[in-house]
């Protein structure tokens, strides 16, 4: 098997830099979590590592995938599972036709209905005679995940891949998808609680902490992953009752060229934090943080 490698990569569209100096690594059969809030440039990440954002976006920094490019082997070595499932499948085409052409296109011999039960579908006869709008985008999400993993490819690229889905079908999703390497996009702070492996702590467009997660999401260095596993909601906690982060992330073209990007939002914010930009420290649980 072979392992992903994403080495200071950074995205500019614009003239604006959204991505900055990102190095994420997902050995052979091991699964890497990188979680954040929205914006701060979680899928741009998995996208720009795979070829996908276009001529717009400025993308310096590499992707590899067992000494290759990892766009140019996405597909039948890396299996991508998007973040928009509205907008991923072809709407003037029944699933199964789609899945068959995934087939087809990479040579492979599979059975779409095969695929579809496999990625937690109840009636997959029905799911693969339907055009995309006719489903739940619960059942599109499933779709998109048979599609990803018709090739068996040995990594899989997941963004939000559970986000649509109820408890028991997740589970049986990441099974599924934990059967080969992973790379997991999520806002959910549970799912990376139960792969139970490596999690990236994504903000302002760079990696603020990355270490087991065991050790991360139990003893977070990083004031930023502290205020999000303190917003989890959790059973028996009141409506309205969850702490949140002040303030809100900074605008791209508002990010500080020096000093840290989450200062401004900070509890435990000194001097040094608006002068100097903090690198990632640390041996195996790394973090990014002054303080």
């Amino acid at each position: 098997m072979s392992g992903l490698t994403i080495t200071n990569l950074t995205v500019t569209i614009g003239g604006v830099r959204l991505v900055d100096g990102v190095d994420l690594a997902v050995p052979p059969g091991g699964t890497l979590v990188l979680v954040g809030e929205s914006g701060s440039g979680k899928s741009l990440t998995v996208r720009a590592a795979l070829g996908l954002l276009g001529r717009h976006a400025a993308v310096t920094g590499t992707a590899t995938f067992g000494g290759a490019d990892a766009a140019r082997v996405r597909g039948r070595s890396i299996g991508l599972v998007p973040q928009d499932h509205g907008a991923a499948l072809d709407p003037l085409r029944r699933v199964g036709a789609q899945i068959r052409e995934v087939l087809r296109h990479h040579r492979t011999g599979g059975d779409p209905l095969a695929l579809l039960a496999r990625a937690g579908v109840a009636d997959p006869a029905r799911v693969a005679r339907a055009y995309p709008h006719e489903l739940s985008g619960g059942l599109r999400q499933r779709a998109l995940i048979a599609v990803a993993t018709a090739c068996d490819p040995e990594l899989v690229v997941a963004d939000e891949a559970t986000s649509a889905l109820d408890p028991a079908t997740t589970q049986r999703v990441l099974a599924l998808l934990t059967r080969r390497s992973l790379l997991l996009v999520t806002h959910d702070i549970g799912v990376a609680r139960r792969l139970d492996d490596v999690v990236a702590v994504m903000y302002a467009g760079r990696i603020v902490e990355h270490g087991p997660a065991a050790s991360v999401l139990s003893s977070p260095r990083h004031p930023y992953t502290r205020g999000l596993l303190a917003a989890e909601p959790a059973p028996g906690v009141p409506r309205g009752a969850l702490p949140v982060i002040p303030g809100r992330p900074p605008e791209p073209a508002e990010r500080p060229a020096h000093g840290c990007a989450f200062a401004s939002r900070c509890p435990l914010v000194r001097d040094a934090c608006r002068q100097v930009r903090p690198e990632l420290t640390g041996e195996t649980h790394r973090a990014a943080c002054h303080v």
